[in-house]
């Protein structure tokens, strides 16, 4: 989807914040707004409708609570704290793994690796997999 012209304003306004430091975040956002402060913006993009601020290593904290309200499970994993790189230590995997095991509402899980910009998604789905026998 293209982007409309008040988020292209928004990001040509932005980008003089470029290569600068953050000094304070505030708003209403879910996240931890201080893991922003004194990080330097690498770029500033957008996505559709969507506008982007970059940092280096950092995304918000994706959530880990497994929260069912059906019987069919759908899981991904992106890699943390590198996005799309991160290997998932062991430990990670099998906590969820007893977490899904151990839900009596779920009939099926589907567990997405989602962090395969390097092998760390194939290495994760093989050991994920393997728990299962």
């Amino acid at each position: 989807m293209p982007e409309g012209p008040s988020i292209v304003i928004l990001k040509e306004a932005a980008e003089q914040f470029v290569n600068h430091k953050v000094m304070a975040v505030t708003g209403n956002a879910k996240i931890d707004k201080q893991a922003f402060v004194n990080k330097k913006v690498l770029a500033v993009k957008t996505y559709g409708k969507h506008f982007l601020i970059c940092f280096k290593d950092y995304h918000p904290k994706l959530p880990t609570d497994l929260i069912t309200n059906t019987n069919t499970a759908y899981i991904r994993l992106h890699g943390n704290p590198h996005m799309f790189y991160s290997n998932y230590e062991t430990d990670m995997l099998k906590d969820l793994h007893k977490k899904i095991k151990k839900n009596k509402h779920l009939h099926e899980a589907f567990v997405y690796f989602n962090n395969t910009a390097s092998t760390a998604g194939i290495t994760n789905a093989q050991e994920f997999k393997a728990m299962n026998k």
